[in-house]
Formats: C-alpha cells, structure tokens, sequence
C-alpha cells in the first residue's frame, strides 16, 4: 500500500497539486488551501487507486487503513460541503455568537469529526501523557541549571 501512496503522490495531479503545496513556506500557502489540496488528493487516491488498494489490503492492519480512508474522505466531503452542519440549530448559533454565548453543537458533526481521525489524535495524546509522566518523575535539581537553581534560591 505504501508504494501505491508513493506512486498516487508523485503521479497524480492532485498529489503533486498537494507536494507543491505543502513543499512552500507558511507566507507563500496558507492552512486552508494545503487542506483543500490534501482532501482533494485523498479523495482521488481513495477513488482512483481502489481497486489497487483493496488488493493489496492483505492483513487486517491495512483492511483497516483502507477502510479508515474511505470513513475520512466520506466525512470530509460532508462536513466541507455543509451536508453535516456544525450546529444544531443555524439560525440560533448565529444569535448565541452575537450575544457571546456558545451555541449547541450538532451531534452527528461532533461524530463525523471523531470519524474522521481518532487514532491519530488519541495516540498523539497518549505520547503526550508519557512524556508529561516521564518528566514530572524524572524531575529534580540534578537535572536543572546552576542559574535556574540559584535564582530559585534567592526567590525562597
């Protein structure tokens, strides 16, 4: 599957549409249109490597991936396209925002958000955990600057 990623990146349209993209500096792009570029790819990838991609899904780890992009692609399309509105109610999120207050939000656009890409987000906060742990046990004056401890002593 890596390879036909490789392959759809380099070769398609939208894949060097989003390598050109994503290749520029932060003034010469901005976020919203290496979005675009990235959904329109993975939906050309999803679409036009299909039938490559189910054969090559061979073990259960890559049956998953590919289903996971068709979940991602599904979803992106209808929360871009306002099929899935954020709000539950339009009109009334408008008039909470004018007045300040935080208007409900809509179910089933809180859940095509976490279809979307919850394991990247859930692994990237479980690392974050074990490093917080990691370095909250870890801490003591022997891992800290003669400075640091000499302005601490002169705070006490």
């Amino acid at each position: 599957m890596d390879e036909i990623f490789t392959e759809a990146l380099n070769g398609s349209e939208t894949g060097q549409a989003y390598r050109s993209l994503a290749a520029k500096r932060s003034g010469e792009t901005n976020a919203e249109e290496r979005h675009r570029a990235w959904e329109a790819f993975a939906a050309a990838f999803k679409n036009d490597y299909s039938d490559r991609l189910t054969q090559a899904a061979t073990d259960e780890t890559s049956k998953q991936a590919l289903a996971a992009l068709a979940v991602y692609v599904e979803r992106n399309a209808a929360l871009d396209s306002g099929a899935i509105p954020e709000f539950a109610d339009q009109q009334g999120a408008e008039e909470a925002l004018k007045r300040g207050e935080k208007p409900e939000v809509n179910p089933a656009y809180t859940q095509a958000l976490a279809d979307t890409n919850p394991y990247s987000l859930r692994n990237y906060l479980y690392q974050l955990q074990e490093q917080l742990g990691y370095v909250l046990t870890n801490l003591d004056s022997e891992n800290m600057s003669e400075n640091f401890l000499s302005s601490k002593g002169e705070t006490e």
